[in-house]
């Protein structure tokens, strides 16, 4: 083809397809009547160049260029009428009773304005009192297989019946109001666009109603109430909605604490009896109790150390008359297995965890969590009180705090079984004991990262072994790539940027030191950061942590 230019003026159609388009976004309808607007001064039009024309390889988009014939289609109109037809087609298997029943291809007024996917007007969180019923089940659906991650301590099965009952909104059979709507938040957040629309309505019907339903006469308004308050939390948490979401967990540090879900099974004939909530009526139900008092507490004790804060509640330092008294959490089906002895009780299980002896027994995935949740909230809480100037009165009590907690830590990782360990592991038991493991990794690496001892080799060589470690579980167990809403608690995104630091911290020694375990280690992480791509769309913390883990370690 020659670059030799054309004529000045072409003749209709000649132009080529982007400066074509340009033209046409520079047009307007006004009064029914297709009205070109003034073009400024500085815009040129197409010169008719082949193969790219002079508009096009100043802008350096060649590949825009394209020219066709006056009826003939682009590549892009192509693509863009593929790309709707498809989005459409997901749109009415999702929404089977939403569709008409005729072909989707409809005659249109070419010059009528669009009718956008989402206004207030069709936005069913704000016209409905709740979600039509197929719209709910499947809210529910991609919401309850991630549930237990976002800190849901109710029995599913049973939630769903009640959920998609009948009744009205309200009424005592169904979940509170604030619960049904926190749960089709999440479930939201897991969809594709055409839904996520609506999580700012729902988001907003939600808090209208968590605000309101203690007021309510739904015999179980103060523990689905504590139920929708965990959600949020964890929902603005997820979303680097920090302020919000501290709110939300003291909210539900509140109203554990005034439910006295502390004192379940307690010893102390002293302890508070349970007010708002009514007593289980089988064990299933006490479980639900006992796990939504661990859940408010990891909730706590994990975001508070994630944002270097002191929790809600400080649970090492309660006197005996308000001690934490409630058993650590069993799986949920060990109850409806009645292995919680009906005459067993408890005292002071926080303090005698953190203050006694190591233990070695094999635990629960969700006593995992609480303990590590707990022994890291301790490491950054006694990291954080050193002083390189503090008085030599103060140092050998720092120092024999700073090893016990070492040792309680290095004993409660032996102790936590792996997925291979545990009896028939769910997916949400597996997710569990990965966000166990890392946590009590991270003490290690926050515990050791006090300078007065990093300093020393043996506490430097703990740090980027527990670093390692935290790598190397994402690595080998993150979900493939592609994979839909893959999801995982996002405090990990705190964690994998607390390794990932002790590692690249290691890297430029061990490069004069010992390069071969330099590229070993630079592998590791590539390979780490890598497999945390997976989840970046369904948790916008994620994402932001993710960018800056991959941004650091380029320079490597």
């Amino acid at each position: 083809m020659s670059n030799t230019l054309p004529e000045k003026n072409l003749k209709r159609g000649q132009a080529c397809y982007n400066c074509r388009r340009r033209k046409m976004v520079r047009s307007t309808v006004q009064h029914g009547q297709l009205v070109k607007v003034n073009q400024p001064s500085n815009q040129q039009k197409c010169d008719g160049v082949h193969p790219v024309c002079g508009q096009c390889a100043r802008a350096n988009r060649p590949d825009d260029c394209e020219y066709v014939g006056e009826y003939a289609q682009a590549r892009v109109q192509i693509l863009q009428e593929n790309i709707a037809r498809v989005e459409q087609r997901i749109y009415e298997l999702e929404h089977p009773t939403e569709v008409p029943p005729v072909t989707t291809v409809q005659l249109h007024k070419p010059y009528a304005p669009a009718k956008p996917l989402y206004s207030p007007e069709n936005d069913i969180f704000r016209t409905r009192s709740e979600p039509p019923i197929d719209m709910l089940q499947t809210l529910l659906d991609r919401f309850l297989p991630y549930a237990s991650d976002f800190g849901f301590f109710i029995h599913v099965p049973s939630f769903r019946r009640s959920a998609v009952k009948k009744y009205p909104l309200g009424h005592d059979k169904r979940p509170a109001p604030s619960l049904l709507f926190a749960a089709c938040l999440w479930g939201l957040r897991f969809s594709p666009p055409a839904l996520q629309v609506h999580e700012p309505s729902c988001l907003a019907r939600t808090l209208s109603l968590a605000s309101t339903d203690l007021a309510s006469s739904h015999p179980y308004k103060a523990l689905h109430t504590l139920q929708a308050e965990i959600l949020l939390a964890h929902y603005f948490f997820s979303s680097g909605r920090f302020v919000e979401g501290k709110y939300h967990t003291a909210a539900a540090v509140a109203l554990a604490l005034s439910s006295s879900l502390h004192s379940i099974r307690s010893a102390n004939v002293n302890a508070p009896s349970v007010g708002m909530i009514p007593p289980p009526r089988d064990a299933v139900e006490e479980g639900e109790r006992i796990h939504a008092c661990w859940m408010t507490v990891i909730l706590d004790n994990l975001w508070a150390t994630a944002l270097k804060q002191e929790p809600a509640r400080d649970l090492r330092n309660e006197s005996r008359s308000s001690s934490f008294d409630t058993p650590w959490p069993l799986e949920l089906h060990d109850y409806e297995q009645g292995k919680m002895h009906p005459s067993a009780r408890y005292s002071q299980t926080v303090q005698t965890f953190l203050t006694g002896p190591p233990e070695t027994h094999r635990m629960s995935t969700m006593t995992g969590l609480a303990k590590g949740s707990l022994l890291w909230q301790q490491a950054d809480k006694l990291a954080r009180s050193w002083n390189p100037v503090m008085p030599p009165t103060q140092v050998p009590i720092f120092q024999a705090t700073f090893y016990a907690l070492d040792v309680h830590i290095e004993s409660f990782r032996t102790a936590l079984g792996s997925p291979g360990t545990v009896p028939n592991p769910t997916p949400a038991m597996t997710r569990a004991l990965i966000v166990a493991h890392s946590i009590g990794h991270a003490a290690t690496i926050q515990l050791h990262s006090i300078a007065a001892v990093n300093a020393v080799m043996d506490s430097r060589r703990k740090r980027l072994s527990s670093a390692r470690a935290v790598l190397e579980i994402v690595a080998e167990t993150a979900p493939r790539q592609g994979t839909v809403n893959a999801y995982i608690n996002p405090v990990m995104g705190t964690v994998w940027m607390i390794a990932c630091q002790a590692v690249m911290d290691e890297i430029p020694q061990l490069k004069v030191r010992s390069p071969q375990e330099s590229m070993v280690l630079t592998s590791l992480l590539a390979r780490a950061v890598s497999a945390m791509a997976v989840f970046v769309e369904t948790c916008p913390l994620l994402k932001y942590q993710i960018s800056r883990i991959q941004e650091a370690s380029r320079g490597l």
